[in-house]
C-alpha cells in the first residue's frame, strides 16, 4: 500500500515538474510525460514532511508547504496527497544521490526537472491521472488558495510508486 505527497510549486507563473521518459512496457516505444514532484511517505514522517524531503532529495529545492489543495485514495487501500508549496531556494537539478538518478544510469529512464509556463501546461503530456489537477492549477496560478482540499477521483490502482 503506497501514501505519497506531492507538491505544486508555481514561481512567476512557471510550475516545477519532472519531465520523464521510460520504456512503455506494452511496446518497443518509450513514453515521455511530465509529473507533479515528491514520492512516498516514510514511516513516521507526515505527509507534508515527505513532500519537503522528496523535493530536496530528487531535486535539490527548498519548499515551503502553504496548504494541503488535493487528495485521492487508491482502490488498494493507499492515498496521495497534493501540497501547494513555495519555492524558497535551489535551482531544480536531479541529485546524483537519488533513486532517479540512479535509475537513469541502469533503466532506458531518464528523469529531468524543469519549469513549464502555466500557459503551456495544456500542452504538457501530464501522466492521465494528473490531468484531473489541472483546474487546481490554474486556481493557484491565479493566487486563489483553496479554502478545503479537494477530493480527486481514485485510481483504479498504482500506475507508478514516483
Amino acid at each position: 500500500m503506497w501514501h505519497t505527497a506531492r507538491a505544486i510549486i508555481i514561481k512567476d507563473n512557471f510550475i516545477l515538474l519532472m519531465e520523464r521518459w521510460r520504456p512503455d512496457p506494452q511496446s518497443d516505444r518509450r513514453l515521455h510525460y511530465f509529473s507533479i514532484p515528491g514520492g512516498q511517505i516514510e514511516p513516521g514522517e507526515t505527509a507534508e514532511q515527505a513532500a519537503v524531503r522528496e523535493l530536496r532529495e530528487e531535486m535539490q529545492v527548498e519548499i515551503e508547504i502553504i496548504a494541503r489543495v488535493a487528495e485521492r485514495s487508491l482502490q488498494e487501500g493507499g492515498s496521495e496527497v497534493y501540497f501547494y508549496a513555495h519555492h524558497i531556494s535551489g535551482e531544480p537539478q536531479l541529485s546524483d544521490a537519488s533513486p532517479e538518478a540512479q535509475e537513469s544510469l541502469v533503466e532506458n529512464s531518464q528523469y529531468e526537472p524543469r519549469w513549464i509556463s502555466i500557459d503551456d501546461i495544456s500542452a504538457a503530456v501530464l501522466q492521465p491521472f494528473y490531468g484531473v489537477l489541472g483546474p487546481i492549477i490554474a486556481q493557484l496560478a491565479r493566487g486563489d488558495v483553496p479554502a478545503r482540499p479537494w477530493q480527486l477521483p481514485p485510481l483504479p490502482g498504482i500506475i507508478e510508486k514516483r
